[in-house]
């Protein structure tokens, strides 16, 4: 009788052990997301992208069903990281995959089917597939906006995503009423201080491109202020908005302003780790355009000599940033009838075309 007890006993503690393997093996698809959440946090994509990898592959040996929602998390999330990442056509299919489980699964009027639109949306917008992106955040904004109302927290995100479509569009003031739309959203607490800053930020580069100056260098300052009020804004984000206000004091020929704003960006990379290269190369082409506008011949050519030394540091940085700096440099050098350097940049941007 004792023997048999024995071996019950031992049999339950072996069954209990199996069931909490059992568990723990079923949730570590959840653990490799939430550890990728934290790398992406981190800024460490690539490591982020391996584990969410795993997280993917886990959630489909153990749940192999078309309805296997667990599958359609983990693929949102590597769409996620995969956007951040530059890999857009791998983000559409994770998103696309995600959005068909769930559409599946709890039908076309459902929150997670309206987040992987999102997804497909902004992916879809930095591939310059407008037409699609488009299509996408419409029907995520109508699925947002049936289910939580205008300024639910996800609908501020896809509703930001049509404005920037609209822009890339050249449909100004469609992007600026969206813009306008959200705006009214901060009263009611549905958007983050940090989209806060991005809604202004957007509306100031819509007013720079339909020539509202004064417009625009009341939203930038809108930003910059939320900026310094934001304890997680990043310093990129403080120089992008600070280099924002410079060019909006520029064009309303406030010069003085505008080297004040830049100067402070030299002040917060100096005082910052990291490399700021590209950032310093900015501050000192703009110092060399404000000098042009001051008609400073030695100044601004002691400044674009400045800016071409950083460049030369950043041969890490996209091609478009290379042309988008390399091509005011241009016009400064033929301004100061600087035959040599001109004939020396437009070689460059050959070579960058090449």
């Amino acid at each position: 009788m004792i023997g048999n007890l024995k071996i019950i006993f031992v049999a339950c503690i072996l069954i209990m052990v199996f069931i909490q393997y059992f568990i723990s093996t079923q949730n570590k698809w959840l653990d490799f997301t939430h550890e990728a959440d934290n790398l992406v946090q981190e800024g460490k994509y690539q490591e982020a992208y391996n584990l969410q990898k795993k997280a993917v592959q886990r959630s489909k040996s153990l749940f192999s069903n078309k309805r296997n929602t667990k599958l359609a998390f983990a693929e949102n999330g590597l769409g996620n990281i995969c956007s951040a990442m530059g890999n857009y056509n791998e983000a559409v299919s994770c998103f696309l995959q995600a959005g068909e489980i769930y559409l599946t699964t709890f039908g076309k009027n459902d929150d997670t089917v309206a987040t992987s639109y999102c997804g497909l949306g902004g992916a879809y917008l930095k591939m310059g597939e407008l037409s699609e992106a488009e299509d996408f955040s419409n029907e995520s904004i109508s699925i947002f906006t049936k289910n939580h109302g205008d300024c639910f927290e996800n609908n501020v995100t896809a509703k930001s995503i049509l404005g920037q479509i609209y822009f890339e569009e050249k449909k100004y003031e469609s992007s600026e009423n969206i813009y306008l739309e959200l705006l009214k959203c901060i009263s009611s607490g549905g958007v983050s201080l940090g989209y806060q800053i991005f809604i202004y930020s957007q509306l100031g580069i819509i007013c720079q491109y339909e020539k509202k100056y004064k417009l625009e260098e009341h939203y930038y300052e809108e930003a910059q202020m939320l900026s310094q009020e934001d304890p997680n804004t990043s310093v990129r984000v403080k120089i992008t908005n600070l280099r924002n206000m410079a060019i909006a004091f520029f064009l309303n020929k406030k010069f003085d302003e505008s080297e004040n704003s830049d100067t402070q960006i030299l002040e917060l990379v100096n005082s910052t780790p990291g490399d700021f290269s590209w950032e310093k190369a900015g501050v000192f082409l703009s110092f060399a355009q404000n000098e042009k506008g001051l008609k400073n011949i030695n100044k601004t050519r002691e400044y674009i000599g400045e800016a071409m030394s950083e460049y030369a540091k950043v041969g890490f940085e996209p091609l478009e940033n290379k042309k988008g700096f390399l091509e005011p440099c241009l016009h400064i050098y033929l301004w100061l009838g600087d035959y040599k350097k001109q004939k020396y940049i437009q070689r460059l941007m050959e070579e960058l075309s090449s």
